[in-house]
């Protein structure tokens, strides 16, 4: 018998346990836990159960078999939880790449070559210079659409132009960044793609 479930957005959609099955092998864990688990999660779900409530019976079960595994399960939700403002995350998006060897600043106003912007963080490692929008959201089911991926690329475009003509011989590598603890529309996705936007999202 089919079931179908309530999503964050309030729209309804089938059950599917490879989604279940996928979140486990995301978190980290094991083939075997991942099987036991996911058919333990089939048995408990009921026609139209909040994607919420089914969350918070994945992590009660994780925490009982595999406890590491259920901490990073809840990272996502933890993220959710730092607060009602953004700059907390840039901080934490921040302390990430520090530890993969990048040189980070927050919150710097950077000259464009028509406005001067406000860039949440950027990164930089040897000739490659990360300049990245974070959008937070503090609950869950809102997702940054394709407004979002224009003006974060916009945005780069004018503050590589504006340093492309101080130094034209330079070879450093600009990259555009959005970053988001939720997700993205598929329209943002296919523009990013398109031109060259990377996407960090959860």
């Amino acid at each position: 018998m089919e079931k179908y479930i309530i999503k964050a957005d309030g729209k309804k959609e089938q059950y599917d346990e490879e989604k279940i099955s996928s979140s486990f092998i995301k978190a980290g864990a094991s083939p075997e836990i991942t099987t036991a688990a996911t058919k333990t999660i089939n048995k408990k779900v009921k026609d139209n159960m909040s994607t919420d409530e089914i969350y918070h019976r994945a992590l009660s079960h994780l925490r009982v078999l595999e406890p590491r595994v259920a901490l990073k399960y809840s990272l996502k939700r933890a993220i959710m939880d730092m607060g009602p403002e953004g700059f907390v995350f840039e901080k934490y998006i921040a302390k990430i790449l520090r530890e993969y060897g990048f040189v980070v600043e927050v919150g710097q106003i950077l000259n464009g070559h028509c406005v001067n912007h406000e860039v949440d963080v950027i990164a930089k490692k040897e000739n490659q210079v990360c300049l990245i929008e974070c959008k937070y959201h503090n609950s869950r089911g809102i997702k940054s659409d394709i407004k979002t991926a224009l003006y974060t690329h916009s945005r780069f475009l004018d503050i590589e132009k504006a340093y492309r003509e101080k130094d034209i011989n330079n070879n450093t590598r600009f990259e555009a960044w959005l970053v988001t603890n939720t997700k993205c529309t598929s329209d943002a996705i296919k523009y990013a793609g398109c031109v060259g936007l990377k996407i960090l999202a959860w």
